[in-house]
């Protein structure tokens, strides 16, 4: 799929796709077209799709890498690391609405989140338990 989706993008310059899941709640939800172009560079904040163990994901930079990203969805724990070479462009628009620039202090607080899980154990439950998980929900996640 991934080859596909390049492929394409490459071809016509810009590539809707059809959101799933929860991830990128309360920003992205299921069933959102997503308008995606490749770019050059991609900066923290930006929402990008990529292939990650063999899927095919949309979250957002939370940071830059001397390799590559760090990417998380705004409404999950993990980080992804993700190399240049895995990014199949970003999000543009979402429902033909072009996609405005989000805080920094969202971007931060959503790697905050993503840390916490790793010191945590990589258990979702204690994490979202604590206070820091807490505000964050309560600030920018829920609607």
């Amino acid at each position: 799929m991934f080859r596909i989706m390049k492929t394409m993008l490459k071809k016509r310059g810009l590539l809707k796709i059809t959101a799933k899941g929860v991830s990128m709640l309360p920003f992205v939800r299921e069933g959102d077209t997503v308008a995606i172009k490749e770019k050059v560079a991609y900066n923290t904040g930006d929402i990008i799709v990529f292939s990650y163990e063999n899927q095919i994901l949309m979250h957002r930079v939370v940071r830059k890498t001397a390799d590559g990203y760090w990417a998380k969805g705004d409404n999950s724990f993990r980080i992804e690391t993700v190399s240049y070479d895995k990014i199949i462009g970003a999000a543009e628009a979402i429902n033909d609405e072009t996609i405005k620039a989000v805080p920094g202090s969202f971007v931060k607080a959503s790697l905050d989140i993503g840390i916490l899980f790793i010191r945590n154990g990589f258990d979702a439950e204690q994490t979202k338990l604590d206070k820091q998980y807490l505000k964050y929900r309560e600030e920018y996640l829920d609607v």
